[in-house]
């Protein structure tokens, strides 16, 4: 908290108009497109796309082709947005009055100062189109990365430094969450992006008084109806496939994950519970599909499963146990104890229980961080 001065003096520099807008500074969103056009060129080459790819690994150990994904979007991301397209995407609009010298005329107009809080599980790719969404419409970001998944991001801040991004365009902070809380409070944050647990949101809400943009937690379900042809098996391999990447990717810490699998009776017939479970056991500790949990633990993961096996009805279809240190052992990986290491599970419910009985629902329904579905 003794260090914050620092970033309270920085942010307090940047006007509420902020630091370009279309009337100030014009020149700044050419700039920033050239900065994109070099980010982009720079991504392309295979030894700095490989650099961040195991940046990301370092911290969030996620599989390759995960976070091969997270610097490709961006690659993508500072590809759209080379040369006038910062410019193009900002611009406002002009109505006609209904009167003799009468018009609107709106422009798209920065906060000012502001900041952003990014999530674990996707350490590079989130935080940085936020910040660079910010800086293109003129504001002053202070960045906060989770404190654990720090590395990625500011090798990247290093990287735009070098690409021509000025180095009092944006501040990255390393801290934990109250003391960012903290700098929230003493600063003249104008919005905040937050990217999080809903229970943080809620806080942060009050903290700033609705002066926040959330993207939070969900609990996501996917619905397979009555219409399946047991001949097509082709479709019945690529909906198996699709719902275990959509349930287990990440080990399911997304908060897009596929938490709840609604499956009707003639998909059951056709063998999509086994082609489920083949494709979950499919996933191993070597190639990261299955990775370590960074919010839950061993102990967590499996007191839910239980919680869910005691409903009425529930029976388990695979997984449900944490893979042990003998199993780490011989992949060639360990993982502290603190972090979860759990087997892909799928838990089945019959629809009655979770339609009819409040108690049940409210467990089944609980979002959980992990490859629980």
């Amino acid at each position: 908290v003794e260090e914050l001065s620092p970033f309270v003096q920085s942010l307090a520099k940047c006007p509420k108009h902020g630091l370009h807008n279309p009337l100030k500074n014009p020149s700044r969103y050419l700039l920033y497109g050239r900065i994109c056009a070099a980010a982009a060129a720079a991504l392309q080459q295979q030894q700095v796309f490989s650099f961040f790819t195991k940046c990301i690994q370092l911290t969030m150990p996620k599989s390759q082709q995960q976070a091969e994904g997270e610097v490709k979007v961006l690659r993508s991301f500072f590809e759209n947005f080379s040369g006038d397209n910062v410019r193009f995407a900002l611009k406002g609009h002009f109505v006609a009055g209904d009167r003799e010298g009468q018009q609107t005329q709106s422009y798209r107009w920065p906060y000012g100062p502001v900041a952003i809080i990014s999530p674990f599980n996707f350490p590079l790719e989130i935080p940085v189109m936020q910040m660079m969404g910010a800086l293109f419409a003129g504001n002053k970001p202070v960045v906060k990365a989770e404190s654990r998944q720090g590395l990625p991001l500011e090798q990247f801040f290093r990287f735009l430094h070098y690409c021509g991004m000025p180095l009092e365009d944006a501040d990255l902070i390393s801290a934990r969450g109250p003391v960012m809380s903290e700098l929230l409070r003493r600063s003249p944050i104008r919005l905040l992006q937050f990217t999080g647990s809903t229970s943080v949101a809620r806080e942060l809400s009050l903290l700033l008084q609705g002066r926040v943009r959330i993207e939070d937690g969900g609990f996501n379900f996917k619905v397979l109806g009555k219409d399946i042809n047991p001949s097509e098996q082709q479709t019945l391999a690529y909906v198996a496939w699709q719902a275990d990447e959509d349930a287990y990717a990440l080990s399911g810490q997304k908060c897009s994950a596929q938490s709840l699998l609604f499956v009707h009776r003639n998909w059951v017939a056709a063998g999509l519970l086994e082609l489920l479970a083949a494709a979950a056991a499919r996933r191993s500790l070597q190639t990261l599909t299955i990775c370590p949990l960074l919010s839950l633990n061993n102990q967590q993961m499996h007191r839910h499963v239980q919680a869910l096996l005691s409903l009425k009805g529930a029976c388990l279809l695979f997984g449900g146990y944490p893979l042990q240190q003998q199993q780490q052992q011989q992949q060639q990986h360990s993982v502290p104890p603190q972090f979860g290491l759990y087997a892909p599970t799928a838990v089945l419910l019959p629809l009655q229980t979770l339609a009819f009985d409040a108690a049940a629902r409210k467990v089944a329904l609980q979002e959980v961080f992990g490859p629980l579905q």
